[in-house]
């Protein structure tokens, strides 16, 4: 804040600043919406974002997607019998294991998410019991 004249003396505080300003229990009350609001709506999307991510990066690595859509063609398009056999034992070998890292994945970051949005209310709970605990 700059200091200003008023009247002609110096005044650290505007009058008009003063009645603008907000009361405590607004402050708290917007800050308190502020966290709910990054909370519940801000991180979740983030998490999903990062998950996505993270999916899109193991089904580039592994080929998962494109594997299974080219599941019967030879490997490395040699048409004799053998790029064949080497293009379903190959295959055979990649998609389970792209498909398990997909599955794991998806398993961590919806458990992530679950306490995520659990963790507060389970805080608050562990708070309120703690007088009856002991």
């Amino acid at each position: 804040m700059a200091a200003h004249r008023s009247q002609g003396k110096m005044e650290l505080f505007d009058p008009r600043e003063l009645r603008n300003s907000i009361t405590p229990y607004q402050f708290i009350v917007n800050t308190i919406q502020d966290f709910l609001n990054w909370w519940y709506i801000k991180q979740p999307v983030a998490i999903l974002k990062h998950y996505i991510r993270l999916i899109d990066i193991i089904d580039d690595r592994f080929s998962t997607s494109f594997l299974l859509r080219t599941f019967f063609v030879p490997w490395h398009r040699d048409n004799q019998p053998v790029g064949y056999l080497v293009g379903v034992i190959a295959r055979l070998f990649f998609i389970p294991l792209g498909l398990t890292l997909i599955a794991l994945t998806t398993t961590g970051y919806f458990s992530l998410l679950l306490f995520w949005i659990v963790i507060p209310w389970t805080a608050l709970v562990m708070f309120l019991i703690s007088p009856f605990l002991g």
